[in-house]
């Protein structure tokens, strides 16, 4: 229980852990709560994130918005539920692939008709629904609308130069040697493709890193590592809210396009990442000219799993399974 009576729940996708606090029957904590409870629910923890699940009406919605104030008029759309996710800092961030999957699960367990449309996004400043839900497999799925251009507040346009629709070739600055020290070494430049899909993503390609890139999986989590605290800590000019970094080390659509990933927020590599998975997808597609309608992704914290990506209606489906872990005394 949280600590105004909120049940708390621990879930996992694929190795990334998730605290859930249920604010859907009775009231969610009081606005001004929420970034201490979630700094300290996750340092007692050591959990990834914490997701707010909770009712979306228009009181809920003004609710946080004298609190923050996030909009300049509420959002138009109120649908069934808001997802709301809270990293260690206390800060809200926009959104979370897996967060949306694992919420869908919850629900089935509470027994609520599925699917429903959610809210998410919530510190933008136009918050979109997502629909969710789960198929006879017991999987959770959600479906978002098509990838955009990360956008300008997010990542400066002088580091990229665009590839399509929605997709942009990054070339920055990559980490000095004293950042390295005896560790990997990294090119001059860096190179990878940024994607917005609920948040917002480099696509690092290990094939256009030839030689750069360990071979062992312990040495990858220290170069991934680095590189993330460089893009998230050291490069705030041009990222200022931070990114996410999805490592594409090989694999095929039918096998698994295999990927490591190190969250902004979380600050760190976690197991696996819903709108990172969709990013890697986007970017493979957009890139090797194929159009198929389905790939599978594989995170480092799947084993032989993982999530299957698919098109259809307007936008994308991302389909995974989430894992019930208990519940948590906060």
């Amino acid at each position: 229980m949280s600590e105004d009576g909120n049940p708390v729940e621990r879930w996992s996708v694929y190795g990334n852990d998730l605290l859930f606090l249920d604010a859907l029957t009775s009231p969610a904590p009081a606005e001004e709560l929420l970034p201490g409870l979630a700094q300290r629910i996750l340092a007692a923890t050591g959990s990834d994130s914490l997701i707010l699940l909770q009712s979306c009406t228009r009181a809920s919605l003004q609710a946080i918005n004298d609190a923050w104030s996030y909009w300049t008029a509420l959002p138009s759309a109120v649908p069934d539920v808001m997802v709301r996710i809270f990293e260690r800092d206390g800060s809200e961030s926009l959104s979370c692939g897996n967060g949306l999957l694992s919420a869908a699960s919850l629900m089935l367990d509470r027994g609520i008709p599925l699917p429903v449309f959610a809210l998410t996004g919530l510190p933008s400043t136009d918050p979109w629904t997502v629909e969710v839900g789960t198929d006879r497999l017991g999987r959770a799925w959600l479906k978002s609308a098509h990838p955009r251009r990360v956008p300008v507040a997010l990542a400066d346009p002088v580091f990229r130069t665009p590839v399509c629709s929605a997709l942009d070739r990054f070339r920055g600055i990559a980490p000095s040697g004293e950042d390295v020290g005896d560790g990997p070494a990294f090119p001059p430049e860096l190179s990878g493709y940024l994607v917005l899909t609920g948040e917002p993503h480099l696509v690092i390609l290990a094939r256009e890193w030839d030689g750069l890139i360990p071979d062992q999986p312990v040495d990858v989590g220290r170069w991934l590592d680095r590189l993330g605290r460089h893009l998230n800590y050291d490069s705030r000019a041009v990222f200022p809210k931070g990114v996410n970094i999805d490592l594409v080390l090989g694999g095929t659509p039918e096998e698994g396009l295999r990927y490591r990933c190190f969250e902004r927020g979380v600050n760190r590599e976690t197991g696996a990442c819903g709108t990172g998975a969709l990013a890697v997808a986007h970017a493979w597609r957009e890139l090797s000219c194929v159009g198929c309608d389905a790939i599978r992704v594989q995170p480092h914290g799947a084993g032989n799993g993982g999530y299957i990506v698919r098109w259809a209606d307007g936008g994308m489906r991302l389909c995974g399974k989430p894992l019930f872990l208990g519940r948590v005394v906060a």
